[in-house]
Parts: structure tokens; C-alpha cells; sequence
């Protein structure tokens, strides 16, 4: 099921609600059928757009009635598309493996579900590096770039073929009934096309960081669990007179992935002359592919097996067993930093797999790094602390008091400092990261650092008794 939903999702984000882009780095974005302004750099979500003369309350009262004009355009306009053809490209950053892998090729849809898209490597860059900021931390890695591998998907409305032109296998996953036509906008897609805004706003926290004539540029934060169980925020940057994407982002929920879609040529409704013209593929029909020689395998439906590499292990296990699966925990390679120590190196069913509830998925786990071998490898939680040292607790998620608290309690100096601006007002000075990892050994009166939440830049961090000092580092 995951991959008709990958499939979907993927051609939604061609016709539909295009998201913004976190910005700094990232592809350029492309043009309907002619040059289109160039999706800029991919940024971190940013803390709303209001203008500093502006009062904060009316400030927001503003901001939401110009997003909800601009839902109410983007549902008039996309409730127009019959088709949509053009060329787009993928880039997926991979902050564990430190790899960038490019892809590009033409897409395909038509109203009301049905889609096609070929990727094939692009070799441009190939084993270059590529200094690239992750939008998530602000953290600077050095990517070496590869061509990613081809991938052929076509969905008909009625199944989904995912086609390996290598193998000379094309696999066959049914579409349930209830999931075909309209209904299949009310799956776990990362954005949807031909939603009505109240729906919309209903199942995603959204926020208009651009608007002008030229384009519009939205951050989107799943509202819920089966979607934030894929990404963990999205940003589209669209044009404002078609209103279709010039480059959608997405980040996966550990923040370690970043995936970047870019479209330079976009054709809506296309008379037919012109599809005869324009040679997507060699088949009359897209969606009847010519597979004589092909091995035709049925597959199973089954669920998707969450993205959880990067993430610390509790976390991990949790989130695998509250989605059904069981999970086995094995030894990796030692942590090439120490805050990688106890999180997941690697996982078996990979990310977005399809897998039976029930089934096991296994977590390869970073140890202590070299200078501070360990065999050690956490069942359930990491193992008892040794005699005269404290292992450092899971404070992430807590309150700046509770983790404080928590830190004092085991012996430990807590000290703060302040991050990324909160995306919900619940969430200022809640801990997201912790120095160092949870698990580790310390001894009492060391220090751990806990960087926090922090409030719209409009509004400074407070020094009060009920907000954090930040230390200094």
C-alpha cells in the first residue's frame, strides 16, 4: 500500500497544495512550459512572517485571513487540472551516510487518479562534495553526490505497477476500493490536491512564511500520527498565477533525510496535439506500458515500516512497536561522534518497506565511539550505570524544569541553551536535544547541555523565573 501512497503523494505534490521550502541550500526550481522563476534556497522553518510596526495579535488575524484566501485560489484552481505533464528532478540528502543522490525524469497525471513517474540517475556532480546545511539543526555536512537509482511507477486508478527495467520485473499492488478515485485524498498523503481548506487546516498546521505576486511559499506541520509517522515537516514553494509547484521539501520525522522536488517544466491541460508532440514515453497510452518480457509479480498490501535511522533507540523501539511491528536490537559500528552513540545506525526493513504487522524490524545501533569501546548494546533501555558513574537520562520532550529536575536528581549540572524557534506555542523551552546522548556514562557534577525550544524571534527569550538562562558554550 505505502508504495501506491508514495506514488500518489508524489503526484499530488505535481498538482496539488505545493508546500515551502525550508530555506538555505537546496536546487533551483524550474517553468511551465517556459523558464519559471527558480524555487530558491531550501530553508529551516522560520517563525511567521509579521511585520515588526505591526501589533502581534493582528499581526496573526492577518496572516490568516491571507492563508485562507489563498487555500480557497489554490482549491479553484487545482479543481481545473485534467492534466498535468512535465520534468522534474529529486535530491535526497542524507545527513547519517553523508550522501546526496540525484535523480531526474518526466511525470505524468491525470484527473481524478491516475499517474505516472519515471526517474532515472543524474550523473551531474558525480563524486563531488557539497557543503549542505540540514534545515532541521543548522548543522553544516559535507555530502558526496551520487546518482540515485531508476524508479518507474504507474498508477491507473484501479493498481499500481512499480516497474524495475533492470530486473525486467514489474510489481503489482491493488488499490482497495475505498482508496480509489477522490477517496484516495483522504489517505496519508503528504499533500493533497482538490482539498477543501477546512479539511485541510483540520489535518495540518500551516503557516504562509511568502505571498506575493510571483509566488507563495508555505511551512506545513502534520497534525496527525499517520502522516507524521512519514515527515515531519514540509515546505512548498509555488506559483502564484498557476498555482503549481515550482519545488516542494519535505523532512523525514529523526530530521536526518531531506528531500527536495523541483519541476523547470510543467504543461496543465495540454491540448492533444501536443501530447503527440511530446514524447514522455513510448507507449500511446502512459499508462498502459508495454511490459512484454517482464515478470509480473502480485503483491501483498501491507503497511509501511516508519523511517527511524538517526533516531535514539527508546524512541525508536516505541515508535516501531506502537506501529505494529516487533523490534530486535543489534550491535553496530562504533559512533563516529559521541551524541550518535545508542541510535540507530541502520534498519532492516529499510524505511517505507512494506511490512505484515507483526513482523520484525531490526535496529542496527551505534556503540561508543573507538576512544571509549563498548560492547554494550540496550535491550528495552540502555544498561544499569556502572559504580561511580551516571548515565545520562532521556530528557528530550521534558520541560526546561522537569529536565531540570531530572538532571539534578541523577547528579548532574543541567545548563541551556537555545535552538530552533518552536513551531507550537506548547513547545517553547521543551527540550529537543541533549549534549551529550542519553545513555552515556558521566560522572556526578558534569555537565549536560539542553537546548530548547525558543520563542518567535519577535519576541526575545525572556530571563525570568519561569524561562531558562541560557549558558554560555
Amino acid at each position: 500500500m505505502f508504495r501506491l501512497l508514495k506514488l500518489i503523494s508524489t503526484v499530488a505534490l505535481i498538482t496539488a497544495f505545493a508546500l515551502p521550502l525550508p530555506a538555505q541550500t537546496g536546487p533551483a526550481g524550474g517553468a511551465p512550459s517556459q523558464p519559471r522563476p527558480g524555487a530558491a534556497g531550501v530553508v529551516r522553518p522560520a517563525a511567521g512572517t509579521s511585520r515588526a510596526a505591526t501589533p502581534p495579535q493582528q499581526a496573526v488575524a492577518q496572516q490568516e485571513a491571507e492563508l485562507d484566501r489563498i487555500l480557497e485560489e489554490w482549491h479553484r484552481q487545482s479543481s481545473d487540472v485534467v492534466k498535468l505533464h512535465g520534468e522534474h528532478s529529486r535530491f535526497i540528502y542524507d545527513f547519517v551516510n553523508n550522501i546526496e543522490k540525484r535523480s531526474s525524469g518526466r511525470f505524468y497525471y491525470e484527473a481524478p487518479d491516475k499517474g505516472r513517474i519515471d526517474l532515472g540517475p543524474n550523473r551531474q556532480g558525480q563524486g563531488d562534495t557539497n557543503l549542505k546545511i540540514n534545515p532541521d539543526n543548522n548543522r553544516e555536512v559535507i555530502l558526496t553526490i551520487k546518482p540515485d537509482t531508476p524508479e518507474r511507477w504507474i498508477c491507473d486508478g484501479q493498481q499500481v505497477l512499480v516497474i524495475d527495467d533492470e530486473q525486467k520485473v514489474a510489481q503489482q499492488i491493488p488499490i482497495p476500493p475505498e482508496a480509489q478515485g477522490q477517496n484516495m485524498m483522504d489517505g496519508p498523503l503528504p499533500f493533497l490536491f482538490g482539498m477543501p481548506p477546512e479539511k485541510a487546516k483540520k489535518r495540518y498546521e500551516m503557516r504562509l512564511l511568502k505571498a506575493d505576486a510571483k509566488e507563495i511559499d508555505l511551512l506545513v506541520v502534520p497534525r496527525l500520527q499517520q502522516d507524521a509517522a512519514n515527515y515531519k515537516w514540509a515546505r512548498v514553494r509555488i506559483e502564484r498565477s498557476t498555482m503549481l509547484p515550482m519545488a516542494v521539501q519535505m523532512m523525514d520525522p529523526p530530521g536526518t533525510r531531506e528531500t527536495v522536488y523541483t519541476f523547470p517544466q510543467i504543461s496543465k491541460n495540454p491540448q492533444k496535439a501536443l501530447l503527440d508532440r511530446f514524447t514522455f514515453w513510448k507507449e500511446k497510452d502512459p499508462f498502459k506500458p508495454d511490459l512484454k518480457g517482464y515478470q509480473i509479480q502480485l503483491a501483498e498490501v501491507s503497511a509501511p515500516v516508519p523511517s527511524v535511522v538517526g533516531m535514539d533507540h527508546v524512541a525508536a523501539k516505541t515508535l516501531l512497536e506502537r506501529s505494529g511491528y516487533k523490534v530486535r536490537l543489534l550491535q553496530g559500528a562504533p559512533a563516529p561522534r559521541e551524541e550518535l552513540k545508542f541510535r540507530v545506525q541502520k534498519q532492516d526493513p529499510p524505511a517505507k518497506e512494506e511490512l505484515q504487522k507483526g513482523g520484525q524490524v531490526s535496529l542496527t545501533l551505534y556503540i561508543a565511539p573507538v576512544q571509549q569501546t563498548s560492547s554494550e548494546v540496550p535491550q528495552a533501555l540502555p544498561p544499569a550505570q556502572s559504580a561511580g558513574q551516571l548515565r545520562v537520562p532521556e530528557l528530550r520532550g521534558m520541560g526546561w524544569q522537569e529536565a531540570k529536575a531530572q538532571a539534578l536528581k541523577m547528579g548532574l549540572v543541567p545548563k541551556f541553551t537555545y535552538g530552533k524557534t518552536a513551531l507550537k506555542s506548547e513547545e517553547i523551552y521543551d527540550v529537543y536535544e541533549q549534549s551529550p546522548a542519553p545513555g552515556t556514562l558521566m560522572k556526578s557534577d558534569e555537565i549536560v547541555v539542553l537546548t530548547l525550544f525558543n520563542k518567535p524571534a519577535a519576541s526575545a527569550p525572556a530571563t525570568s523565573s519561569t524561562s531558562p538562562k541560557a549558558a554560555t558554550r
